[in-house]
This record gives C-alpha cells, sequence and structure tokens, in this order.
C-alpha cells in the first residue's frame, strides 16, 4: 500500500502557482470566502450526455473539468488534488501533457479513480509521510469533496481553493 503511493507521488509537482489578487505571504494564512455557483439545467444535461457517452459519472467528468481548469490557470501539466470521500481525503495525481481532449483527460480521471479505488485506505497522513511530505498543502492545494456533507478535514483547512462536487448531486450519477 505504502508502495502504492510512493510509486504514484514519487516526485511530486510542486505546489500549484494558483493566481491570487494580492502578494503571497511566506506565512499560509487562511480567511476563507465561498462562492457558489450552479450550473444551469442546460449545461448540467450536457454534462451528464457526456458522462453518459464516456461511460462515466458527472462527478467524474466535472472532476476532469477542474483538472483542466486547474491546468489552463496553472500552466502545469502535472497536477495533484486532493479527494474527499468517505473513506477520508486521499490525493489524485494525474499528467495532462501529450493528448489534450476532454474525452482523453476523463479516460485519465477514471483510471486514475480505479487505481485509487484498488488501494486499502490509509490515513492522509500516512500518505504524506511514505512520500516525505510534512503538510497536506506541501503536495496539494486544492480539495475536491466527491460525497454531500464531506466536511473539510483540519489537516486541509488551509488549502487554496475546495471545490464541492457533491452539492446538489443526484447520488445515483
Amino acid at each position: 500500500i505504502v508502495s502504492f503511493w510512493t510509486r504514484a507521488l514519487s516526485g511530486h509537482p510542486p505546489a500549484l502557482e494558483l493566481p491570487t489578487s494580492t502578494a503571497r505571504s511566506p506565512e499560509r494564512l487562511f480567511s476563507p470566502t465561498q462562492l457558489a455557483l450552479e450550473l444551469d439545467a442546460e449545461l448540467v444535461a450536457g454534462l451528464q450526455g457526456l458522462a453518459a457517452t464516456q461511460n462515466s459519472s458527472l462527478q467524474e467528468t466535472l472532476l476532469a473539468g477542474v483538472f483542466a481548469l486547474m491546468y489552463r490557470t496553472c500552466g502545469q501539466d502535472d497536477i495533484v488534488l486532493g479527494l474527499a470521500r468517505s473513506g477520508g481525503v486521499v490525493p489524485l495525481r494525474l499528467s495532462l501533457a501529450g493528448e489534450s481532449s476532454l474525452i482523453a483527460l476523463l479516460g485519465r480521471v477514471r483510471a486514475g479513480l480505479a487505481d485509487i479505488d484498488g488501494v486499502e485506505s490509509r490515513p492522509l497522513d500516512e500518505i504524506l509521510a511514505s512520500v516525505g511530505v510534512e503538510s497536506t498543502g506541501d503536495l496539494f492545494q486544492v480539495l475536491i469533496l466527491l460525497e454531500p456533507g464531506a466536511p473539510v478535514p483540519d489537516s486541509c483547512a488551509n488549502l487554496d481553493l475546495v471545490f464541492d462536487l457533491a452539492a446538489g448531486a443526484d447520488p445515483s450519477l
């Protein structure tokens, strides 16, 4: 199990260079702001259609969209995001180098999730220790909530972005 995480996260990329409106302090200060974004019915229907044609869920399709957004925003093609699921928080690392279609990215997301699902659950602290990382923010700065009502763990409280892909989602997707 540890060897899976060591292989998956070995030589992990540096922190995402997320643009900010002010200069970033060397000290990580956290003053959260929430922004709710509700997707309109037509867009959701289109995303559900895309997901269906690719044998994917709406969440997988939205997750691929978040990876694409981080790539476009930060210009990095090796990205690690945190995923909050019922078993806790796990990192998902994807390479966006090469094939640049959303369909190809969706395939990478599905493969990455299948890899994670095939590994016994471990506490995030153990995963971090297995790759020599001291804090969550050294590995990923963006957390994705995948289940309704999933709380943001204390170890992830000072991350830059949290996307709630479960809010109002139909659990049958």
